[in-house]
């Protein structure tokens, strides 16, 4: 292996001193990352520790040795608004959690060798840089490119493996450094790797994002590439195309720049940064339905099925109002302000869109953008029944706007005006709710009716019709929700007035009248929970939830397969067990603030794929509608 100077890497011996001690700069390091309690700055670093003793056993690395190594940290990322919508240029306004570590050891050559701390569910990998690009040429579209390079991944049987976002990372920072001859410049060198992650995996929290950002942090270094924050924010961004999503950077941009006790505001198109605090009295609690969101072919069609239905919507809008053309250069631009009209105008533009059309449809009415659709298609399977493209960008179109409105409202502390806009949004992804004590789908559909007379009320001057029909009050209709969430996650207290239903809604809670009604959450592992370590959510017991203060008792939002809550930080659910921590993206010294998510008093196991919350304590069986008000 190279023993030549990378920055920031030091020889295994160096770190196995410096991680032992509970003194000095890199302790100083983890204060500022995870804050001050001295029992989880001891289990950080021992963890650190254990994860570099693998890396030594597992490359044969023994005491004494020279060999320098760097240690790379990540995160996930739970987004609290603006769900869908960053590659359409909305704003995303997460919060980040969690640890994943990369140790990364420059090689003499282009081969990338990959072993992973769980290696009986991560199994060894490796790939050389040269054997997976083209030869002789550079890649002249890396989307096309990467959708053609699926067929590949398909026949060798590596769709879904966790190696492709290693790959993902290392491929595209060669990629950009190839000459137009295809010669590399610089040619990058080969990695060992080893990779340890505390997030819960296909949980829809970015376990994958964390990948590829600590990947791309560990190659540059390694190879004394400069990018500064933005760019890396970027190249993240198209590197995981290589996977097959067509996702946007607001996973990659919640990593690189979160911090602590702040909602970090991004936007798209270009990159925008801003910080938002969140209000201290309350706190973020996370959920684990415990159902995987696997990445197969159909979950990874179903995904790109709806980004194409955001691009035809986009497309045939653009035809039908060539007046505002010019003005719309994403979705998010589909906006009353930006375009200079009342919400009724941008409700008709809606409604010229078709509810549900066919491909052939599709390529009938862009008969101008044939090129553009057909390389669209190619993303995905047809979907059955055609694409949803009205409720789709109508719920793109809404978010868009609920996800600006939100860092006001942060802002402001109004954090019931928060939780509202927080189960609007929630709605727009059901796919059931409770109807007579039974579950039955959610469509959301949007017929000619529907938006006819939300055009009406718009219209009507009556402010209370008016204020209900507004834009960012629709929650259209994405739909990627599951069952058990739309089931299991519910809200606080009893209060009078909701706001949203069902999913965890949220609730006002009556001054000084708290009534129990099981907010339902999971809580750290007991052997996290005995270290103060905020590692992931685990299964669970639920904790009661009494709003005993009159203050918002709670609400909810799924995100992937895991529901949040924010609830009082005086109630029994939100006592921390470790207030804050902080997470950092690049070589230790180098530190991103985050928030802290996860918080609790009682915990219990359950068995991995058994229903979380089938211990909780049973609650009345009244619906949502029928629930008494006192």
């Amino acid at each position: 292996m190279s023993t030549s100077t990378v920055r920031g890497a030091k020889k295994i011996d160096v770190w196995r001193s410096l991680l032992s001690k509970s003194s000095g700069p890199l302790r100083e390091a983890f204060r500022r990352t995870y804050g001050d309690e001295p029992s989880v700055l001891d289990h950080k670093q021992q963890k650190t520790l254990t994860v570099l003793e693998a890396f030594a056993a597992a490359f044969d690395e023994p005491a004494g040795c020279d060999a320098e190594v760097l240690v790379v940290r990540s995160c996930g990322r739970v987004n609290l608004m603006g769900m869908h919508v960053d590659h359409r240029g909305g704003f995303v306004n997460p919060v980040a959690f969690g640890d994943v570590i990369v140790i990364a050891q420059r090689r003499d050559d282009d081969r990338v060798i990959l072993k992973n701390y769980e290696p009986e569910r991560f199994g060894d990998r490796s790939f050389t840089i040269h054997d997976e690009l083209p030869v002789g040429e550079k890649i002249d579209d890396w989307d096309r490119w990467t959708q053609a390079n699926l067929e590949r991944l398909r026949s060798e049987g590596l769709m879904g493996d966790w190696s492709n976002y290693i790959k993902s990372a290392v491929l595209y920072l060669q990629h950009i450094h190839t000459r137009d001859d295809g010669t590399f410049d610089p040619a990058l060198r080969g990695m060992n790797l080893m990779v340890y992650g505390t997030l819960p995996v296909s949980a829809g929290l970015s376990s994958s994002s964390s990948i590829v950002v600590g990947a791309m942090q560990a190659c540059r270094r390694i190879n004394d590439i400069h990018m500064d924050d933005m760019a890396t924010v970027e190249a993240c961004r198209l590197a995981e195309w290589f996977v097959g999503t067509r996702g946007g950077g607001g996973d990659h941009a919640a990593i690189q720049f979160g911090r602590r006790d702040c909602v970090t505001h991004i936007g798209a198109f270009p990159v925008s940064v801003d910080w938002v605090p969140f209000p201290p009295e309350y706190r973020i609690v996370l959920a684990n339905s415990l159902q995987m969101a696997e990445k197969s072919a159909g979950a990874r069609d179903m995904f790109n099925q709806r980004v194409a239905a955001y691009v035809f919507g986009l497309l045939m809008i653009r035809k039908n109002f060539p007046q505002y053309a010019e003005h719309l250069g994403q979705l998010r631009d589909l906006n009353p302000g930006i375009l200079g009209v009342d919400d009724a105008q941008v409700v008709r533009m809606l409604r010229s869109l078709p509810e549900r059309a066919r491909r052939d449809q599709i390529l009938q009415t862009l008969d101008d953008q044939v090129e553009l659709v057909r390389h669209t298609f190619g993303s995905h399977a047809e979907p059955a029944d055609g694409y949803d493209i009205r409720q789709v960008c109508m719920f793109g179109v809404a978010e868009c706007m609920r996800a600006e409105m939100a860092v006001d409202l942060l802002r402001a502390g109004d954090i019931e005006g928060f939780g509202e806009l927080l189960n609007i949004s929630h709605d727009g992804d059901r796919v059931t709710r409770l109807d007579h004590g039974k579950r039955v789908a959610v469509l959301n559909r949007y017929g000619d009716e529907k938006l006819d007379a939300l055009v009406v009320d718009l219209t009507s001057g009556d402010e209370v019709r008016r204020a209900r029909a507004r834009l960012h009050r629709q929650p259209g209709g994405y739909n990627v929700s599951i069952e058990a969430l739309d089931a299991r996650c519910r809200g606080g207290p009893t209060c009078r007035r909701r706001s949203g239903r069902g999913r965890g809604g949220y609730r006002r809670g009556r001054p000084g009248r708290g009534v129990d009604r099981g907010v339902r959450t999971v809580v750290l592992r007991p052997s996290r929970a005995r270290a103060g370590c905020p590692d992931y959510p685990a299964s669970g017991r639920g904790v009661r939830h009494r709003d005993r203060i009159g203050s918002v008792g709670g609400f909810g939002r799924v995100i992937g397969i895991c529901g949040f809550f924010v609830a009082n930080s005086s109630d029994p659910i939100a006592r921390p067990i470790s207030a804050t921590c902080r997470c950092k993206n690049r070589a230790y010294g180098e530190s991103r603030q985050v928030q802290s998510l996860l918080t609790g008093t009682e915990t219990t196991n359950v068995d991995a794929g058994k229903d979380p919350f089938a211990r909780m304590p049973k609650q009345p069986t009244r619906s949502h509608e029928t629930r008494s008000p006192s």
